[in-house]
């Protein structure tokens, strides 16, 4: 799918997700489902309900939910309907939770699962201006569920494109000088991040990591983030899959089966990744601990003796990066500012041959290390 360009550049790549030909791959529950060449389809669908339910330019929605397909579509349909998106994290507290939907005014909101619905609902009093609340999964049972089903929304959304094809369009014509999302901080500030932002980060990322059609990227990012949102648009545009990990997983779980290209993840979760393979290390018996450590000396000298470093990858070097699949050569780590990882991480992944990038994406730079 061409990437497009001209001062509706953002709405136009939303515009196109249905004709775009990459694949989602989601893991859940120790296995990768199969995978979605259909979810650009999926968005645009329900981003038309969305519309038709009254989602307008100038209107906020807000998605709660983990990881999963069911969040990356409902993020992506409410930026395809040109309002903005408000997307939480599951671990918000129900007090930041009633104060940023609140604050942000949003008119509809999107719940993964029934917990995060139940948590919704019970704040609805106290948000005059939540109109809808949609339901992405709901549990197998024969009683109604409390909130109308994305699926169902999305059969009407699908209707409506039939009958209006250019629906999309018109919704988000002069969307693209707005807020594409309101961010929340920690301190549970909210933080609008333009269109133009967002659109900034797609090209940092794709250029940066080389995302093109036939690629793999893995995005294990935070679900509430600019960035991660970024980098699905990023594989989409450009017909390349893209890796959703689960957050309750190591980040590197399952790659021996989808092997990666390109490792995208954020400063916390290169730690965590650090960590699991410091202890399988840990886990070997003493002689493999002691070759590890002697291989991983040998990789972290600047000028590695030439037959050392040949044992060195035969011991250990070579299948430490096979944890990633075998092909990822770097790391690329999203980070909010100078200053990165520690260095024993660095240090850690250079001698296994691995570089780390760190990209600045709000910035458009990137920093190798």
């Amino acid at each position: 799918m061409p990437v497009p360009s001209g001062p509706a550049v953002l709405s136009s790549l939303t515009e196109d997700l249905g004709t775009s030909s990459s694949s989602v791959y989601c893991r859940a529950g120790g296995v990768w489902d199969s995978p979605r060449s259909n979810l650009g389809a999926e968005t645009l669908g329900l981003a038309a309900a969305l519309a038709g339910y009254g989602l307008q330019t100038g209107a906020c929605a807000a998605v709660l939910g983990s990881e999963g397909l069911g969040t990356l579509r409902a993020n992506l349909a409410v930026i395809a309907t040109g309002a903005t998106l408000l997307p939480l994290d599951p671990g918000i507290s129900d007090e930041l939770l009633r104060r940023v939907l609140a604050s942000s005014g949003a008119a509809q909101a999107i719940a993964s699962d029934e917990r995060q619905l139940s948590r919704i609902l019970s704040l609805r009093p106290d948000l005059p201006a939540l109109e809808l609340v949609l339901l992405d999964s709901a549990a197998p049972s024969e009683r109604k569920t409390a909130a109308l089903l994305v699926e169902a929304a999305m059969a009407v959304g699908v209707g409506n494109l039939s009958d209006d094809p250019g629906l999309l369009r018109t919704a988000t014509a002069g969307s693209d000088s707005g807020a594409a999302c309101f961010l929340v901080d920690t301190a549970g500030e909210i933080r609008p991040f333009s269109r133009s932002s967002l659109l900034e980060v797609v090209d940092t990322i794709a250029q940066a990591v080389g995302v093109a059609r036939g690629t793999t990227l893995l995005a294990a990012l935070p679900v509430g983030s600019a960035e991660r949102i970024g980098a699905a648009l990023a594989v989409m545009s450009r017909g390349a899959t893209l890796l959703l990990q689960d957050p309750s997983e190591r980040p590197d779980a399952g790659l021996d089966q989808r092997p990666a290209d390109t490792v995208l993840l954020d400063v916390n979760t290169l730690a965590r990744l650090h960590r699991a393979w410091v202890a399988d290390i840990e886990a070997r018996p003493r002689l493999g601990r002691a070759a590890t450590r002697w291989a991983l000396r040998q990789g972290s000298e600047a000028q590695p003796d030439g037959w050392k470093r040949r044992v060195a990858e035969r011991l250990a070097l070579a299948g430490l990066r096979e944890k990633l699949g075998g092909r990822a050569t770097r790391l690329d780590v999203i980070a909010v500012e100078p200053g990165g990882a520690s260095s024993d991480t660095e240090l850690f992944f250079r001698a296994t041959g691995l570089s780390l990038r760190y990209l600045f994406a709000s910035k458009a730079r990137c920093l190798a290390r």
